[in-house]
């Protein structure tokens, strides 16, 4: 344990700031003050406290007691001397740290005012690169949806031809439709006015024979009964030639 650990400071009714004992008794009244028996050891507090500081010492006792405290009051002085070049050069060490500690503060606020800058300026660079990539985007995406709109407006131009070219080949299909129609139409009444003609011719040559053979059988039947007529004629007219003729009358 640290020898100023135990000792007491500074308490109440003591003489000098500076003044550090082990322990006090109050042993008297002087002058209206208190007066304290200060003890710089254990050793003579125990033994003070044991009785022995009642005891009358011998002058010699007296004299090496007050020479044992002289010299460690010389002791504490020079360790109060110690103490106070010790403090003076903590002070100045604490003054060069202090200075130390102002001019790292004044470099880190320097440091950091240079850093700020320099993020300010990255910053500033990189919002004026996001804002040069944004300007970039939406030049893009309206070229792409110019693109977008060109390709639909060509997809839509596309599908509207194929279907114009699909309605016009639909109205040529249908006119074809209409003219192969009308021309099978024509085509079978030609065929029917060709069966037709060939019917009436047909029909018109069986006539035609019929008449021709009603014709050349009443031809036969006229030359028959005109051969008859010229049998008789020539018959009669044998007989009548006849010298043994005689006509009768009737």
């Amino acid at each position: 344990m640290d020898y100023w650990e135990y000792l007491a400071h500074g308490q109440k009714g003591a003489e000098r700031d500076d003044h550090r004992y082990y322990a006090r008794e109050l042993v008297g009244n002087r002058g209206g003050k208190n007066v304290y028996r200060y003890f710089y050891s254990a050793e003579e507090y125990a033994a003070y406290k044991n009785g022995r500081s009642g005891e009358k010492k011998s002058i010699g006792a007296q004299k090496a007691e007050m020479d044992r405290r002289r010299a460690r009051r010389e002791g504490i002085t020079a360790q109060k001397k110690d103490m106070d070049t010790a403090r003076s050069r903590a002070e100045h060490q604490q003054s060069v740290a202090g200075q130390k500690k102002v001019l790292d503060r004044a470099r880190r606020k320097a440091s950091i005012a240079s850093t700020k800058a320099k993020l300010d300026e990255r910053r500033a660079h990189r919002d004026s690169v996001a804002s040069q990539k944004k300007a970039m985007d939406v030049v893009r995406e309206r070229e792409e949806h110019k693109n977008s709109v060109a390709s639909q407006k060509k997809s839509l131009d596309r599908a509207r031809h194929k279907a114009s070219v699909a309605a016009q080949k639909k109205q040529m299909d249908t006119a074809r439709a209409r003219e192969e129609h009308k021309a099978s139409v024509a085509a079978q009444k030609k065929d029917m006015d060709t069966a037709r003609k060939r019917n009436e011719h047909r029909q018109s040559i069986r006539r035609q024979k019929v008449q021709m053979d009603a014709k050349r059988t009443r031809a036969k039947r006229r030359n028959a009964s005109k051969a008859g007529r010229d049998f008789l004629k020539r018959v009669m007219d044998n007989i009548r030639s006849r010298k043994s003729y005689s006509p009768k009358k009737v």
